[in-house]
Parts: structure tokens; sequence; C-alpha cells
């Protein structure tokens, strides 16, 4: 007979466990997380998977601050919650006599349920072979040990064991046979992962017990929320001529590849090795560019080395990044500080700088024998040099115009006057070199001149709200200004090569169906873009991770991405911000797919910055939103944010509220990118406004979704394209 719980034992315990739970990690020894390895060898019709307990990192990396984990994640990554049930039942063991009130006990108690398997899916994640054994877990009649019970077999691990007994127990956990046998399917590509559900507790006093000793994270109801599968172990088969090829936890080893690199690089700066400091610092922020901490840390690196420029071009390169964390701040103001005093000595001396001749650096607005008025945009073209900049001087007519320190190098001005105009532009260098550039032009009275600001629309035509209209012509369309029509002076469909990046939630809730679906809606995006397209994937949760450059390597990226693990905590505006920076440097029509499930919660960038960078930008950002059916108005909250974000770029959000499907969503996606049209028009206004620009197309039922931009967009016409004029 399986003793009950008093109420007087628990309500001490309520007031004594959580200083006794804290004592009882302090003694234990050094721990990691785990995930297994699912190492495979084939017969003729089977494959043989054993799977193998795997460190991933330590603890040590999750208390340290540097790192930049939040020590919640113990609890929440892989096998987190099952080192939360060994060290409650431990302490309840350590006070079996509050519990069962002195009274001996002479059969397991039993706290915990849960199911784990191991099952092999298909590439839409669909299951077609399962392995799955059921779980009891306790305390043992024996003091000192705990009891797992499977349908077949039972263990006991002494608690007094250590990390070796706590690997023991996952062992037996996880996969109490040291074999699984499954026949090979056949389909061309399938996938093997092992996963558990949060174990379920009692209600009643039991539960209360547990609540007491390790608080709710110790606890899980079979409805709750956050009770989603946990991905310990995939690995992605496809066949080959040369026979079956494998990819066993691409993701989580590339995961645990860029935590060695951090850790090795930490280590060698508090040696004083600086050089190989730098260079693990940056390997690691190949893999995790956006990671604040880490930046700081290369920057302070950089400061020892009495690299100012350096880490000057590293800060104001990642500023998006390291603006609200506290530790990156007090390296920014280090850096800003030493940059003024560098500064004003080196000003000081300019008159012997050497000038540079650069036919980069120069006016984009206006240009030479421009004709311009009222109030315009003077700005100068993105130029690129070694050294950063010390001063922008901006000269009118021989008079001090403006002074710039940093981009974007550009001022508003009204001209009133009418004539002949002149500008001097030169910017001053740290290396003691000055670039220099003058613009000549006229301006004339505003209603004088129509033909002022030239305007790109991007355009994308649907028939009645479905099907798009790829053959459309320059006079199917008009454009209209505020009631009045402007000439369209260059017309051309989009047939620049796409650039996409796929951006993948991995946090903890995407476990399960919303990962395979995932899985299986990329895979089939990326097998219908062109080999002079590229594409790189990104995930990202608790970090973001750039898992690979922009390639058309469209396999490899499949593959890798088939081994996907959903982990914690959701980095969003973060992993937006790095793909947006990584696609500025690609040319033609750039893309940001994101799939998510969550509102964001671990990000250094602001949903603030997002928006108003996103609203000056080319890139064009589709977000896939999983919906939630138990709270749907929260879901709808985070939704309407993606929904602005995607506004911004003149592009749509899509929610789901299935798996099913997926996929079509992103052949929507990929119809959409191959359907945009590009026409110019000239306009007199400084700024269009919402509402004062409409695209007509002379189609039945018929609509353009469009965004105007200012100037050319000339990566994105075709070369030979030539302007008309106006008429």
């Amino acid at each position: 007979m399986i003793h009950t719980l008093s109420r007087r034992p628990v309500f001490l315990l309520l007031l004594l466990a959580p200083l006794a739970f804290l004592s009882a990690q302090s003694d234990a020894p050094p721990r990691s997380l785990y995930f297994i390895s699912l190492e495979t060898k084939t017969t003729k019709k089977e494959l043989v998977v054993s799977p193998k307990l795997t460190p991933y990192f330590g603890h040590d990396l999750l208390n340290k601050e540097p790192y930049g984990f939040s020590p919640s994640l113990r609890d929440s990554l892989l096998d987190g919650s099952m080192r939360r049930v060994w060290s409650v039942l431990r302490h309840i063991d350590n006070h079996r006599a509050s519990v069962f009130e002195g009274k001996k006990i002479d059969k397991p108690v039993v706290f915990y349920r849960m199911v784990v398997g191991t099952t092999l899916r298909n590439t839409k994640g669909k299951a077609l072979q399962r392995r799955a054994h059921r779980l009891r877990i306790g305390i043992a009649a024996e003091v000192g040990k705990m009891f797992v019970q499977t349908p077949e077999d039972q263990h006991l691990v002494a608690f007094d064991g250590g990390e070796a007994a706590y690997r023991e127990l996952l062992e037996f956990l996880f996969y109490p046979k040291k074999e699984l046998r499954f026949r090979i399917p056949k389909d061309p590509e399938f996938l093997i992962d092992l996963h558990f559900l949060h174990p379920t507790t009692p209600l009643g006093e039991k539960y209360d017990l547990l609540v007491a000793v390790g608080g709710h994270k110790a606890v899980w109801r079979r409805d709750d929320h956050d009770r989603f599968p946990v991905h310990m172990g995939t690995v992605a088969f496809e066949k080959t001529d040369a026979g079956l090829l494998q990819v066993n936890n691409h993701h989580l080893n590339y995961y645990l590849n860029s935590q060695n690199l951090y850790k090795a690089a930490l280590q060698a700066q508090e040696s004083g090795d600086y050089p190989t400091a730098e260079k693990r610092f940056t390997e690691y922020l190949e893999l995790c560019p956006s990671d604040p901490q880490a930046l700081a840390a290369l920057g302070r690196n950089l400061l020892a080395q009495n690299r100012l420029l350096d880490a000057q071009d590293l800060l104001e390169k990642n500023r998006v990044f390291l603006n609200h964390h506290p530790e990156a701040r007090a390296f920014m103001a280090k850096t800003e500080r030493l940059m003024a005093g560098e500064s004003e000595k080196l000003l000081g001396e300019r008159d012997s700088f050497a000038k540079i001749d650069d036919a980069d650096f120069k006016f984009v607005a206006p240009i030479s024998n421009d004709t311009v008025g009222g109030e315009i945009d003077i700005e100068l073209a993105a130029f690129q040099t070694t050294s950063p900049i010390l001063r922008l001087d901006m000269h009118l007519n021989g008079k001090k115009l403006t002074s710039l320190y940093g981009p974007p190098y550009t001022v508003k001005h009204e001209f009133s006057d009418r004539g002949r105009q002149q500008l001097e532009a030169t910017a001053w260098f740290y290396d003691r070199t000055y670039r220099q550039t003058t613009a000549r032009f006229k301006t004339v009275d505003l209603g004088a001149e129509e033909a002022v600001n030239l305007v790109t629309v991007r355009a994308v035509v649907t028939q009645n709200n479905r099907k798009f209209l790829r053959n459309l012509e320059k006079n199917d369309f008009q454009v209209i200004e505020r009631g009045v029509a402007r000439p369209i002076v260059r017309f051309t469909q989009n047939q620049a090569p796409l650039n996409v990046a796929i951006l993948v939630d991995t946090s903890g809730s995407m476990g399960g169906e919303k990962i395979y679906s995932t899985q299986y809606a990329v895979s089939g995006f990326l097998d219908q873009l062109e080999p002079r397209d590229s594409a790189a994937i990104y995930t990202f949760d608790q970090k973001v991770l750039r898992h690979s450059h922009f390639t058309n390597q469209y396999d490899q990226l499949s593959r890798n991405l088939n081994t996907l693990s959903a982990q914690s905590v959701t980095s969003l505006y973060d992993a937006i911000m790095t793909a947006h920076k990584d696609l500025m440097t690609q040319k033609g029509t750039k893309a940001i797919i994101v799939v998510s499930d969550g509102r964001d919660t671990n990000s250094s960038v602001r949903f603030s910055q997002l928006k108003y960078m996103l609203g000056d930008s080319p890139v064009l950002l589709y977000p896939i939103y999983f919906t939630d059916s138990k709270d749907p108005e929260w879901a709808k909250a985070h939704f309407e944010t993606l929904v602005e974000l995607a506004d911004a770029t003149g592009c749509f959000a899509s929610a789901v509220d299935t798996t099913l499907h997926l996929d079509q969503r992103f052949q929507n996606i990929y119809q959409e990118l191959k359907s945009y049209y590009l026409l110019n028009f000239y306009t007199r206004a400084q700024n269009l406004h919402a509402g004062s620009l409409d695209l007509l197309v002379k189609k039945f039922n018929a609509r353009a979704r469009f965004r105007p931009f200012h100037g050319k967009l000339d990566e994105l016409f075709d070369a030979s394209e030539t302007s008309g004029d106006a008429d």
C-alpha cells in the first residue's frame, strides 16, 4: 500500500523546501545538458538504431553571465526538465520522515508519468513506424534511491551516485532497449527522432508537495499550454546512388560547436591571449552574429590590443544589437569616448592629410546638371573605405552648410532662390586622408519644373485575389498621384535573382508537428529555386544561428534543416535584423520568410527600430505565424506586430491555425516573388504620403499591391533597360 501525504508536513515543506532545494544543488557535481546521438547501421531491410547519450554543454555555461543564457534555460533546454525531476525527488527522499510522518514505505511512490518515443517519419512529419514506452517515476521503497518503471522492466538509481547516476537514469528513461529496429521505408527521404513529452504529475497533495519543493516548473498537467514535445535527437536520411546518406543532429551539433568556440574565446581572453581570443570570437560570430555579449567581448579584446579603429568599426556595424545591452553599452561608451579624443586631435592636423581620388565618393541627390526646387534631401552615395570617418563637411556656394560624423550622409535643405548652385563635400578620415566631391546644378521655383524626383514602384497584381497576373505590359498600368496621372517612364517585370533568407523559430513551443511541417515546407520551397538564386537558413531561440551564408547548394540546406530541435525562448526581432544585414550585401531581389508561433521574448533589437528600418528598406518580409487556439487573443496581439512589419515592406503576413498545407503558404510566396513588376515615374513631391498614390490595373477584377521607393532600384531592373522621358 502506498502511503498518502498529510497536510502538515507539506505545509512545513512550503517553508523549508526552497532553501533546502538550493543547498542540495550547491554540492552537486559538474553537470551537463544532454542530447541523444542516434547512431545507425543498415541491414538489407532494416535500420538498427543505437541511441547514445551525448553531452551538449555544461551548466557552467548557463550559470556564467558572459555566456548570455537566462538561468531559467537550465529547466527548459533538452533534458533540463528531467534534471529538475531528479533534484525534486532527491529532496523528497532526503525528507522522508516529514513527508511520510515517520512511516516506512514498502512500495515505490510514483510522482511522475511520461512517454518517450522514437519515431521514423516521412519528410512531412507523418509517423511511419513508432517505438514508444511509458514510464512511471518516483522514489523507491529503499531510502536514497529513485524508482523508474516501464511496462516490461524497472530500474533503481542511487541519488548519491552524482552525475554518473543521473546519466544512468537518462539512459534508462530514453532508451531502455539498447537497440531499436526499423524497416527501411520506400520514401527517398525520411528521418528518425527521439522525443519526450514533459512528465505529468498527479493532482492533490502530491502536486502541492512538488510545487513546494521545486516550484511550478517541477509540475506539468496534461493540458498545460507549454507541454510540448522535446526533441532529444534527430537523424535525417536520403537515399542516393552511393547508399543511405545520413545527417545526425546537425542543429544540435552546430549549436554545440558555436558554444565551444565562445567558451574557448573567453578562456583565451581571460589568459591574455588576445589574438587567439579574437580568432575564436570571430568564428563564433559567424555562427551567432547578433549576440551582444560576444560582440562587446570582441570589442573589449580589440581595445586591449589598442585597436581603437577596429573597435569603432565593430560598434558602427553592430550598434543595433548593442544599444540595449548593459555590458555592451559600457563598451560603446568607452569606445566613443576614446574616439572623440582621437578625433579632436587628428582634426587639428587635417591640413597635412593626403587627398584620395574616389569615384564612389559623390552626390546622388542632387547630381551635377540636375534641376531641383523646394526642400530636398542632399545625399551622398554610400562609399567604402578601410578607415573610419572623422568628419564630413558640406558647403553650399562656399558657405558651411553642416558637418556630419557618421552615416547616413544626408541633410534636408530648402532652396528658395533660383539660379546656379555648387555643393562641396569633404570627408576626413582617421588614416590621415581626405576625399572631396562637388555637384553643380540649378534651382527653380517649385512650380516651374514637374520632373524633380524619380520614384520606383514595385507591384504585384492578382485577379480575383488569387491568380497572379504575370504578362502585363506598361499600358496595363496607370499611376495616379493625388488625382493626377503620372507618365510611366520605365517598366519591366522583375527578372533579378532571388536572395531569400529563411528564418525558422526553434523555441520550445515549435516542437512536434510545427517543426516537421516547417521543415517540409522550406525544403519544398528550396526545390523551386533556380541555380542563379540563393538562400540562407537561420534558426532562432535563445540565440540566432546562421546555418549558412547565401548559397545555391539547396540539397545540403534541406538535409541540415531536417534535424531541427526545438529549444526555449524566442529572439524573433534579432533574427530578422540579422538576416536583413546579410541580405543587404546581396544583389537582386531580397526577401525574408520567417516562420514562428510566438512573441519575441529575448531580442536586443526593439520592435520600433525594426519597423523603422524595414520601412526604408528594399527587403521584402513574409511572416508566417502559427496561431494558438488555446489563447486566440494572445496570438492575435502578437500576430499583429508581424502584420505591421510585413506592411512596412509592402508584403503580407499569414496566420495559420493548422500545420496542414503550410507548404502551400510557401508556394504562394514563391509565386509572388516571381510576379513583381517595376516601374518608374517622376514626381515633384519630396515625400510620398500614404494615400497619395494609387496604381490602377486595366484588367477585370485585377488589383495591385505596391510599394513606392525614392530612386531607381537599379539592381532590380535589367541593366539593358533605359529610362524614357516624361511626357
